[in-house]
């Protein structure tokens, strides 16, 4: 976080703004975490702390008694079609923390003796690929969502068995400025589950577009590259396509020499339950990866050919994960399953963890003890 550039308002609990604190210090403790001291005023009745992180021009403090819904609305950021997240560039975030008591005579019930704000990127992350696989290496974890791409094949006119590569993505009509707090939430940011809402747009914003080529795309994969704002896309299936946002993707095949061959990608996904699908929001806190798992056709000779068209020649899914605390995630095809913690150590005589698990599966899930347990450090079979 940028201290210079992050802001502590405090809420009552009627969702009107009492003051800003002030930020003593920001310090780093691990990867995704960190203590952040500010000086707050005692009360005995509870309040809102909201934190703005990483807000962009000139700030000035709210008025007094501004609704936490006009603040949010007011505090926005703006994506060129060439801005760089991945080259150091700071996300903007959002937390917040309801009822909060600051009676300093209860010093265990402040959010700093072992409570946690939970920052939630106010951007869309989308990853593109050929044939995208979970690393496999020691040490990787599906939750670092650090896939390789794999060789992707088909066969040409001939039927001579050729080989693409990706040379360039271009996200259409995303919207060039959001907000960096949404406006629908009323019970802060942990547990905020952004699959479960709509976009929260500002009303001045624009559509923009994105492209990346060159050394942005690396081994067949686009990654960490491409950051946008919440960005609606209308439900409806009659909407035109140029109501919509969609990706463009260029290839190149083996035999095509320095050729390169158009198609455009959809946000959609399939509903397991009818065989239908429906159009994907760019949502915040949100990572889409496109895997492009098939060519079963000839592309477009331009980019805005591949645009315009009704359909396209790909073979391709698009699976979302919303980034939040549930970071340990295991995923098959369409289905995800994700844990706040993968390893739970339970002494002979037992105790009493807490584990939060949140699956994409219909069926839900189910905990199964092995009837041996293994020591996990040593790989043998636990004798006590």
């Amino acid at each position: 976080l940028d201290k210079n550039k992050t802001h502590l308002l405090v809420f009552d609990t009627q969702g009107k703004l009492l003051y800003e604190a002030k930020l003593i210090d920001i310090q780093p403790t691990a990867p995704q975490r960190g203590n952040l001291t500010a000086r707050l005023k005692m009360t005995t009745d509870a309040v809102s702390l909201v934190l703005y992180a990483n807000v962009e021009g000139t700030w000035t403090v709210p008025e007094a008694g501004t609704s936490k819904t006009d603040v949010a609305k007011s505090l926005t950021f703006s994506v060129s079609a060439d801005k760089e997240w991945a080259d150091g560039g700071r996300l903007p975030m959002w937390g917040e923390a309801n009822k909060v008591p600051l009676d300093f005579d209860n010093p265990s019930s402040i959010i700093g003796a072992g409570k946690i704000l939970h920052l939630i990127r106010a951007v869309a992350r989308i990853d593109v690929g050929l044939n995208l696989k979970a690393l496999t290496n020691s040490g990787a974890k599906d939750s670092d969502f650090d896939e390789t791409a794999q060789p992707l094949t088909g066969t040409n006119e001939s039927g001579k068995v050729v080989t693409y590569t990706l040379k360039s993505v271009a996200l259409y009509r995303a919207a060039d400025k959001g907000l960096i707090a949404p406006t629908d939430v009323t019970t802060g940011s942990e547990g905020y589950d952004a699959l479960k809402h709509t976009p929260s747009q500002p009303t001045d914003f624009s559509p923009v577009t994105h492209t990346l080529s060159g050394t942005a795309i690396s081994e067949n994969i686009l990654k960490r590259s491409l950051y946008v704002p919440e960005t609606l896309n209308p439900q409806k299936p009659g909407v035109a396509l140029s109501a919509r946002p969609r990706l463009v993707v260029g290839l190149g095949r083996s035999d095509w020499g320095d050729k390169v061959k158009y198609y455009p990608i959809d946000f959609l996904t399939k509903n397991s339950d009818k065989g239908t699908f429906s159009y994907l929001h760019l949502l915040r806190n949100v990572r889409y990866k496109v895997s492009l798992l098939g060519v079963n056709g000839p592309g477009f000779d331009t980019p805005k050919d591949a645009l315009e068209a009704a359909a396209t020649r790909l073979r391709y899914e698009v699976i979302s994960f919303a980034e939040s605390d549930m970071d340990k995630v295991a995923y098959d095809g369409p289905y995800s399953l994700s844990v706040d913690e993968d390893l739970l150590e339970v002494g002979r005589y037992g105790s009493l963890q807490d584990i939060g698990i949140k699956t994409t599966w219909p069926e839900g899930w189910s905990v199964e003890i092995p009837a041996k347990l293994i020591d996990p450090k040593t790989g043998k079979e636990q004798t006590e």
